[in-house]
């Protein structure tokens, strides 16, 4: 559903920014100066005003419109006439911590348009309770209606983007299955080098359709819950084909000594645990610099960034250094699989989490990062 931009778009309006002023309708669209075409929350609509409850209508008790939608720019079809709430913008002055948003905001008188006018309105919300910004709302023309065609952001219909999302995380799934089966000694080399073929070329695949999943998603949409999964299932089928083009067999070694059952435990433990502190250096003199590189910010803010993503990055790296050490592991006695499966278990929500919460604390940085670039401007 779109419940989720519509409460980011709503979100926008009360953090957004100009000075309240009366909101009068405007003749030209300037791409560059309207943030509203970069939020695909928004419905964008060529409508003609059919009638207007506008008596006493303030902030609080905005006037309601009747319109009559003869083109949709951006979103869903809502009908041929839909009602509407003519909805003023709500800022930093407007709103007391304690208390929320201000009386005299309010009872600030604000007019509807006219009626028969023929306009170009953003709408957020279901068809059944929808608001137009009464700050954003152009004079219909051809050359208005040209820009926000060619400039207005969009995102992929779920009709498209949830099938590619369930095969994103179905080809590793088939991945892995057929590269072990490369591994089988009933099959031909000549049926081996096939299969190795199609692990390759499926993982060059799931690559290609992350990149068109995300090309269907816009910056604006920070609460990315899929990449808990999409990530660790694009990672493996990559993996996966990188072995698979180098021949790497996956085949249990042959069992170890009794008396070495133990080291072989310790050097499995030992060399994840390397390589998790290795990543986490990695992940913290990346988290420290990126700020300052990408985004001019102080050493505070990178020293924050560092230590966030610095402890998740030991557990994402010991976490993948045991679950890449698997064929060892299958040639230990079954205790010590055991302590290993265990283990692999143990670091398995803490993975998923330390996963989500870098993800979530990037996409968070880069929205800030857009909200300032628009600021400024």
């Amino acid at each position: 559903g779109r419940w989720p931009l519509w409460l980011l778009g709503l979100a926008f309006v009360v953090l957004g920014g100009a000075p309240a002023h009366a909101w009068e309708i405007r003749d030209t669209l300037a791409a560059e100066k309207e943030s509203l075409l970069r939020n695909p929350a928004y419905d964008i609509l060529v409508v003609t005003v059919l009638a207007v409850e506008a008596a006493d209508a303030t902030n609080g008790n905005p006037p309601r419109v009747e319109l009559r939608v003869e083109e949709v720019l951006r979103g869903e079809d809502r009908g041929p006439a839909v009602m509407v709430t003519w909805q003023a913008a709500v800022f930093h002055e407007d709103v007391k911590d304690s208390e929320g948003i201000t009386e005299a905001w309010k009872a600030r008188p604000l007019a509807g348009p006219e009626v028969t006018a023929k306009l170009i309105v953003f709408s957020i919300g279901p068809a059944e309770a929808a608001g137009v910004q009464a700050w954003s709302v152009y004079r219909f023309s051809p050359q208005n209606r040209a820009m926000v065609l060619e400039h207005a952001a969009t995102e992929r219909s779920g009709r498209i983007q949830i099938p590619v999302f369930f095969l994103l995380l179905a080809l590793p799934v088939v991945i892995v299955i057929l590269f072990v089966r490369t591994s089988s000694a009933k099959i031909s080399p000549r049926a081996q080098r096939r299969l190795r073929q199609a692990v390759s070329a499926l993982a060059v695949l799931t690559l290609g359709l992350y990149v068109f999943y995300e090309s269907g998603i816009s910056a604006y949409s920070n609460i990315r819950v899929d990449l808990i999964v999409v990530w660790p299932a694009v990672g493996t089928a990559l993996v996966v084909g990188v072995l698979s083009l180098f021949r790497f067999r996956f085949r249990p070694k042959a069992s170890s000594p009794p008396g070495t059952a133990s080291s072989g435990v310790l050097a499995i433990l030992g060399k994840s645990l390397a390589w998790g502190l290795g990543t986490a250096l990695a992940a913290s003199a990346a988290g420290f610099l990126a700020p300052v590189i990408l985004g001019g910010s102080g050493s505070e803010q990178a020293l924050l960034t560092a230590a966030i993503v610095g402890p998740r990055g030991l557990i994402i790296g010991m976490f993948l250094a045991l679950l890449f050490q698997i064929r060892r592991a299958l040639s230990l006695p079954i205790w010590s699989k055991t302590a290993y499966g265990l283990i692999l278990l143990l670091l398995l929500f803490p993975f998923f989490g330390s996963v989500l919460s870098v993800s979530s604390f990037v996409f968070s940085m880069s929205t800030a990062e857009i909200s300032g670039t628009e600021q400024r401007r």
